[in-house]
């Protein structure tokens, strides 16, 4: 559902793009689960915001790590790994584009912080 309150395109990679549940919440999402187009469980990471979109960061995670996430005990960024989703959704929430990139390749601005615990 984007802020219009209209029902968004399902993306073939992401689903919805909803939230299940919000980690860290200010004014907007800014860490958040969510199932992608197969069903998989994820987390999304506020990257990035601007007056037009907002960009985000997102990988598959499995319980146990949201489960560790929860507690305190893991920090955010050791569950960027591997390959990330970068989100672009526009004002309305809607999906703009999305593309893959190697979380190596991400500059130390563009993950969390390396202290972020949930």
């Amino acid at each position: 559902m984007n802020k219009n309150g209209l029902k968004s395109l399902p993306h073939p990679i992401l689903g919805s793009f909803e939230p299940i549940e919000d980690l860290l919440y200010h004014d907007c999402p800014y860490v958040f689960t969510f199932r992608d187009a197969e069903e998989g469980l994820a987390i999304a990471y506020l990257s990035a915001m601007d007056k037009h979109s907002s960009h985000y960061l997102a990988v598959r995670i499995d319980e146990k790590e949201l489960k560790e996430l929860k507690e305190g005990s893991l920090p955010l960024r050791r569950v960027f790994r591997g390959w990330a989703w970068d989100i672009t959704v526009d004002e309305n929430a809607d999906i703009v584009s999305v593309r893959q990139k190697r979380v190596q390749d991400l500059g130390a601005d563009d993950l969390p912080p390396t202290d972020l615990h949930l």
